[in-house]
């Protein structure tokens, strides 16, 4: 991962109570793309590694792509990926056949979604539009997280400026009915310069965004820095990469979007709707973008940094540490036992004198208690016990059973759509190959599962 070599890969994130897992080391995931990915110039750019489920994805590509990362995938090659790597090999490179990696993101996406739509809306906050949250001020020292029901406006042109303390954590459920069960409607489109400002102690990445379709377009200005310019590393705040440029316009998409796609197809599954993606035009994505949709078009003047998480908004552990020191200190002071005989020859009489002086022992015992409390968040982490590192392996399981369905079923979508569209039977027998290809590393992947289990039941069958 290119970023590993720029400080490490950040690994499984929670934020504001929703479990990430590794999406947030990303600038791109696309789970599906079985209709249409295309990833196309001309563009200002885009940094941070991007992941593609390619054993799906239908890949195309044209014009110059500035871009700096590594680009993962699952399949053998990158398909017509491969030229953006090519023409960037000062600063891009390439992991290909990574299917436990696509698998394992594909899950943290699900889940992801499931954990967000389960959500009850913050009190004051079940139906606003958009541009009623520019001015927002949730500054008061406390960390907290909002989630906000956006039902109307979901396109917008100007700045949604929302200030608040770092640890603060904003989830955005844009969908115009409000109800996440029947997929999310609407399409958000921010346009002419429209995006979600982060100020006070805020960065792009307190803010999480599920939503269904979005689209974008062109004009306007960027939001004044530290809002990230262009496509520059260290969270947009460093050098431009190689051939890339700075934003002049368009519509920006703060912070982590989680999208489905048009609600048109329903996973009984997942109980998610999904769909295909209106096609982006100057689209800035600032943050991530992680989607299941089944067709994608970042066109002209679409562009990405990748920001890191907000570290205020990540849950720390609490520790206290007490010190107890005894002291004794012991002072004996001792007079010997002394006894003297005079003798008196003429009386013949014998006088004995004794003087005794006793010991006289002091003892002080002093008892210093240092106790040092530090407390970063109210989170404490307690001992993992056997039971729960089991339970946590089999909703691993579960999660991951999951991703396969959803791969699965992408292939029917696939071999569906191939019978639409081939005009011959060698078009059929390629589909037909590729789609037993992905089966195949599905079945592995399967058998990986099986033992997995078997050995989580054979430990449970033991504690």
């Amino acid at each position: 991962m290119f970023y590993h070599t720029l400080g490490g890969k950040i690994g499984m994130t929670i934020i504001g109570g929703i479990d990430l897992g590794d999406l947030t080391d990303y600038l791109l995931f696309y789970s599906n793309g079985s209709a249409g990915a295309n990833w196309q110039g001309a563009t200002k750019g885009f940094v941070g590694d991007v992941a593609v489920n390619g054993l799906v994805a239908s890949e195309t590509t044209s014009g110059s792509v500035p871009y700096a990362g590594t680009l993962y995938t699952n399949a053998l090659t990158q398909a017509a990926w491969q030229s953006i790597i090519d023409e960037n090999a000062t600063q891009a490179s390439s992991i290909t056949n990574d299917t436990a990696l696509i698998s394992n993101l594909q899950s943290d996406l699900i889940s992801a979604m499931v954990q967000i739509n389960g959500l009850p809306a913050s009190p004051g906050y079940s139906s606003v539009s958009a541009t009623s949250l520019n001015g927002l001020n949730t500054e008061n020292g406390i960390n907290e997280v909002f989630v906000i029901n956006i039902t109307s406006e979901l396109n917008f042109s100007s700045e949604i400026q929302i200030t608040g303390d770092p640890g603060d954590v904003y989830i955005l459920r844009w969908d115009t009915d409000g109800n996440p069960s029947n997929g999310y409607q609407g399409q958000v489109k921010p346009q002419s310069g429209g995006a979600i400002v982060p100020l006070g102690g805020l960065k792009a990445t307190n803010f999480i965004n599920v939503c269904g379709d979005i689209a974008s377009s062109g004009g306007g200005s960027n939001p004044a820095p530290p809002y990230p310019q262009g496509p520059r590393f260290d969270d947009g705040q460093g050098a431009l990469i190689t051939g890339g440029s700075d934003f002049t316009e368009g519509g920006f998409f703060t912070g982590y979007w989680l999208t489905t796609g048009s609600p048109d197809i329903y996973d009984s599954v997942t109980g998610i709707y999904y769909g295909a993606t209106s096609p982006l035009s100057n689209g800035i994505f600032v943050g991530g973008w992680y989607t299941i949709t089944t067709q994608f078009s970042m066109t002209s003047g679409t562009s990405g940094v990748y920001v890191t998480p907000n570290p205020a908004t990540e849950p720390t552990t609490t520790t206290t540490t007490t010190t107890t020191t005894t002291t004794t200190t012991t002072t004996t002071t001792t007079t010997t036992t002394t006894t003297t005989t005079t003798t008196t020859t003429t009386t013949t009489t014998t006088t004995t004198t004794t003087t005794t002086t006793t010991t006289t022992t002091t003892t002080t015992t002093t008892t210093t208690t240092t106790s040092t409390t530090t407390t970063t968040t109210t989170t404490t982490t307690s001992p993992i016990t056997i039971q729960d590192a089991l339970t946590d392996i089999v909703e691993s399981i579960a999660l991951e059973e999951t991703g396969l369905a959803h791969i699965i079923n992408a292939e029917g979508e696939k071999i569906q759509s191939a019978l639409d569209i081939a005009v011959s039977i060698d078009d059929l027998v390629t589909i037909n190959s590729s789609v037993k290809d992905t089966l195949v590393n599905v079945i592995k992947m399967q058998l990986l599962l099986q033992f997995k289990l078997e050995q989580a039941k054979k430990m449970i069958d033991e504690n």
